[in-house]
């Protein structure tokens, strides 16, 4: 190949200058620059063919005529550079990225591994707390058993719980006060529900402090594995209410919120005029009592109870007040 002109530059690089008067270069002439890295141009002097005006042509040959790159060697060394560069970010990029994966799957890992210490930390804090209180929950207080003693027409329940600092009965004594008796149970009779929740807060004080809070489920599933036939305080309060519904004491009007039922409300009134009834029946005869009692001699007075004289009477079958 031999160039029409070659240009040899500041840098020492060279650059051929091919002139085109009729024919463009050929597609050998091109492969041959490109395969040997040579940058060229070519000029378009076909519309100065037939000019014989020496400086007009040198005028089209430095500036005016058309011209364009046959081949750029600087070009497409940079592009080279610059796809080398691509893909060497590419990779670096793919590195990084798995860098961070491996960092993440690791952080991942410490994650649930912290999870699973917190988890066996907080159920063991739960079981430890639930076989201390069992130390000392073996007592029913008294007004547990008067209530259940003076309302056996209440269906109290084996809820077998556990998280309670007391015994079934004591919270479930707490829970028929507030609900199931006079003066209260009224309202929450029509247009006076109450929900889980609040039946749990009105028992707070019964529950094991761990337990008040919300437990998560895979604690959960620990609790569960150590008691199976136990029920957290939560379902132990359903159970219950539950219990009360199928009872006909309660009404459920969700799965969670309840109201007292119309029936127990009128079976509650009619006990409670029949109790006042009775008192003041009681009432009246232990008026006539102390009046006789006061015509009496002071020496046939003393050592008269009414209230022992009215359990006697009751224990042999006498007919009370």
């Amino acid at each position: 190949m031999v160039p029409d002109v070659i240009l040899l530059m500041a840098d020492g690089t060279q650059l051929i200058v091919e002139v085109r008067v009729t024919h463009a270069c050929d597609e050998a002439k091109l492969a041959k620059l490109e395969q040997e890295g040579l940058s060229a141009i070519e000029i378009d002097l076909r519309r100065y063919r037939t000019s014989a005006d020496r400086q007009e042509i040198e005028c089209a040959l430095l500036s005016g005529a058309p011209r364009e790159w046959l081949n750029n060697a600087k070009q497409e060394k940079f592009d080279e550079q610059f796809r080398n560069w691509l893909v060497a970010k590419a990779e670096r990029e793919a590195s990084e990225a798995q860098e961070r994966a491996r960092r993440a799957a690791r952080a991942e890992e410490q994650r649930a591994m912290r999870l699973q210490r917190d988890v066996e930390q907080r159920a063991q804090t739960l079981i430890s707390a639930v076989r201390t209180c069992k130390r000392f929950t073996r007592e029913i207080p008294d007004f547990a058993e008067n209530l259940m003693e003076a309302r056996q027409d209440i269906p109290w329940s084996d809820t077998r719980s556990v998280g309670f600092a007391v015994r079934d009965c004591v919270w479930q004594a707490e829970l028929v006060l507030e609900y199931l008796t006079d003066p209260r149970a009224h309202d929450y009779g029509w247009g006076g529900e109450f929900k889980v929740e609040q039946a749990l807060r009105h028992i707070e004080d019964h529950i094991i402090a761990g337990f008040r809070s919300p437990i998560s489920q895979p604690v959960r599933a620990k609790l569960e594995a150590a008691w199976p036939d136990r029920k957290l305080p939560t379902e132990a309060v359903e159970v219950f209410l539950d219990h009360l519904v199928n009872e006909g004491l309660l009404t459920s009007i969700s799965a969670v919120e309840y109201r007292v039922s119309e029936e127990y409300l009128a079976a509650l009134s009619r006990r409670t005029m029949r109790l006042q009834a009775i008192e003041r029946r009681r009432s009246e005869l232990r008026t006539r009592i102390d009046a006789i009692i006061t015509r009496l001699p002071a020496s046939e007075q003393m050592g008269f109870e009414f209230e022992v004289w009215q359990g006697t009477r009751a224990d042999h079958g006498e007919a009370g007040p």
